[in-house]
């Protein structure tokens, strides 16, 4: 008789446990899954915005404004209750840098989950990146002489983007494909020489040297 209240107990004990660790269990699910779910949308909006500002700093001039930038996010995001640039910098100077465009960002949106769990969420964010435009040289116009001087044209082909290098049409780096051609630049051998790029190691740019 005792064994069997023994047994009871022991049922009744894992009954109780059951009881007070399964809400625990369930609402730490919920709660991965909610925070799951809030990366999930910082990290939508990050990408969004970096795509954005990447643009801007690859174009001549401004052509992407805040208001771009705020249409794109919110676009990708339905879920957000409020978007907006609070603030956008562009071509600034930061000690020795310049070309700097800085970028803040507010964002508002909420998030549900299945226990009915409601909450509103803000996220900033900033962005700090280097525009493209290239370097600003001051050289010296050329002599008669040099105008009137013959010289064999040799076209080599220059990476400004990755390197000091001038190479032949032929050089087996000349064949790589590269991110965007766009930084592939063709120019005169003399032109190549006088903007300080060096010949290939592999190619030596068409010379002996």
């Amino acid at each position: 008789m005792s064994f069997m209240k023994i047994i009871k107990n022991q049922k009744g004990s894992y009954i109780a446990e059951a009881a007070l660790t399964l809400p625990v269990f369930i609402l730490c699910v919920t709660t991965l899954a909610l925070i799951i779910r809030i990366i999930a949308v910082c990290e939508n909006i990050c990408f969004v915005t970096s795509a954005e500002a990447r643009d801007i700093s690859l174009a001549e001039i401004s052509l992407c404004t805040e208001k771009n930038i705020e249409e794109r996010v919110r676009e990708e995001n339905p879920r957000l209750t409020d978007f907006r640039v609070t603030n956008m910098d562009y071509l600034f100077s930061d000690g020795n840098i310049d070309d700097l465009i800085g970028i803040n960002t507010r964002s508002i949106f909420t998030v549900e989950n299945p226990v009915g769990i409601h909450g509103q969420i803000e996220f900033t964010q900033g962005l700090l990146l280097r525009g493209f435009t290239g370097a600003c040289r001051r050289e010296e116009p050329l002599s008669e002489s040099e105008f009137t001087e013959y010289k064999k044209s040799q076209p080599v082909v220059v990476f400004p983007k990755y390197g000091i290098r001038y190479h032949v049409k032929d050089c087996r780096y000349v064949k790589q494909e590269y991110e965007g051609q766009e930084y592939r630049l063709e120019m005169e051998l003399e032109d190549a020489k006088l903007k300080g790029y060096t010949p290939c190691l592999v190619c030596r740019g068409g010379g002996d040297e």
